[in-house]
């Protein structure tokens, strides 16, 4: 995954935190002291006591993999224009003075302003208020918001990088 946080686990942390526990650190102490007084037949349960760990560090690799591919899926994207063509982009890729087409239902993902007629946007995630605000041309819209009008252009002034 390319710049992003990872959603999961490395391969490493399952491993470790599926071996390194408290539990089978207890039984391989009674282990080595079944060994130590030559208990041999009382040591199946090691065998257990592994197969459980296996198990339990296989079920949580494949819950990675699909986590990751189901993560790829649904990656947010934005819609920009550059160079006089839309494109669609990562979240991470928008930059400064990029200008962001604006769907019903989609996330303004920066700090924008509204440049051509008017916006829609609901900003119950920034105030609570769950009546779509009305952006005349020169309005602000802040991250977070979302559209509710149909297709609308809007430069970025403010996404993080600088």
């Amino acid at each position: 995954m390319n710049q992003q946080e990872k959603i999961t686990k490395s391969t490493g942390q399952i491993f470790r935190e599926n071996i390194c526990t408290l539990f089978n650190l207890f039984n391989v102490l009674i282990a080595l002291a079944l060994i130590f007084v030559h208990a041999w037949s009382n040591l199946f349960f090691i065998f257990v006591i592994a197969l459980n760990t296996a198990i339990g560090i296989m079920q949580e690799l494949k819950a990675k993999r699909l986590i990751e591919k189901l993560s790829l899926l649904s990656t947010p994207k934005a819609m920009v224009e550059r160079n006089g063509a839309a494109m669609e982009i990562d979240l991470a890729e928008v930059e400064l003075d990029d200008i962001l087409l604006l769907e019903s239902g989609m996330q303004i993902c920066s700090d924008a302003v509204v440049m051509d007629g008017t916006l829609e946007v609901n900003e119950s995630l920034l105030t609570g208020e769950s009546d779509a605000v009305s952006k005349k041309n020169g309005g602000r819209s802040a991250l977070r918001q979302f559209c509710d009008q149909r297709q609308m252009p809007g430069t970025c002034h403010s996404c993080g990088k600088r």
